[in-house]
């Protein structure tokens, strides 16, 4: 990416479309099907132009590929002739869903800040919008190039020998939340990256990729977060302002999301505390274990 400016361009569509994505599953109950599929044809639509931007500004050659996947998907569509189970399906299938083997496919071949001449093999995994956009934003994560045109304002290293470090713009908001990071082994690479008009947490292995948005409101700033992996449904429905799951439906690799609102006086302490209760791999916790107790 050229500038700050194209960085903060690529989170805004980043955050718009997890926002589309979480916001747009059908309900199974909702007898007008036909307003269903016009619906997810919206998200199809506005899927594409922002995955294509996404992939411009990181520069990826990833036209074919998302064009190919969204004309998949609404052909589904449209051929489910208004079954709303099938919708939900496709839904689930083909714009949520995490496929298995991408995670392990990105760390081998984008991971630790190498771009390797393999960045363009996780595609092979990627079979629904959500694991595009889970591959845009993990690229532009590790691109060294992106963080190292960016301003280091400070840096610090944990008990686990893993740096945070603070880039951007320096502003007081930005300094009391680097500064309220939790301490210790929990603190795994928790990047921020303070803007002209909002800051950017991004915590490597806390919720399997933590993304927190911080935006100015009034004399108050809203706080918007997204778990790409629950881990533990238990942890995840305690965290405040969280989009609460079923401890009986759900998968450990689910997403959620939620928002809160704090003062400024709050900012660091409260994001430095709500980072402290996200769950980590280590915390999964499968719905068998809810449901049938040791005793």
């Amino acid at each position: 990416m050229k500038n700050i400016q194209e960085l903060e361009f690529f989170f805004e569509l980043d955050l718009k479309l997890k926002k589309i994505i979480e916001s747009s599953r059908p309900n199974i109950y909702d007898a007008d099907s036909v307003d269903i599929e016009e619906k997810l044809l919206k998200v199809l639509d506005t899927s594409k132009k922002v995955l294509n931007h996404m992939a411009y500004l990181s520069k990826l050659d990833l036209e074919e590929e998302i064009n190919k996947l969204i004309e998949k998907i609404e052909n589904e569509l449209k051929n489910c002739n208004y079954d709303i189970n099938k919708m939900v399906n496709i839904y689930e299938t083909y714009i949520l869903n995490l496929t298995k083997g991408l995670e392990e496919s990105l760390e081998k071949n984008i991971a630790g800040y190498s771009l390797k001449e393999g960045r363009y093999v996780p595609l092979r995994f990627c079979n629904s919008i959500n694991d595009i956009l889970h591959y845009l934003h993990f690229y532009v994560l590790n691109d060294n190039i992106t963080l190292q045109s960016m301003n280091i304002i400070d840096k610090k290293i944990n008990e686990s020998e893993e740096y945070s470090i603070l880039y951007g713009k320096e502003s007081d908001e930005a300094r009391d939340i680097f500064n309220n990071l939790p301490s210790g082994k929990r603190e795994d690479q928790i990047d921020v990256i303070s803007f002209n008009n909002h800051i950017i947490i991004m915590a490597r292995e806390i919720g399997h990729a933590l993304t927190i948005d911080v935006q100015k409101e009034n004399d108050n700033y809203r706080i918007y977060y997204f778990i790409p992996k629950t881990c533990n449904v238990e942890m995840v429905n305690n965290l405040r302002g969280v989009k609460k799951l079923d401890p009986n439906n759900y998968d450990s690799n689910d997403p959620t999301h939620g928002e809160f609102v704090v003062s400024k006086d709050e900012l660091g302490k409260e994001i430095g505390n709500f980072i402290k209760m996200v769950p980590t791999d280590s915390d999964i916790l499968e719905k068998k274990e809810i449901n049938n107790p040791k005793m």
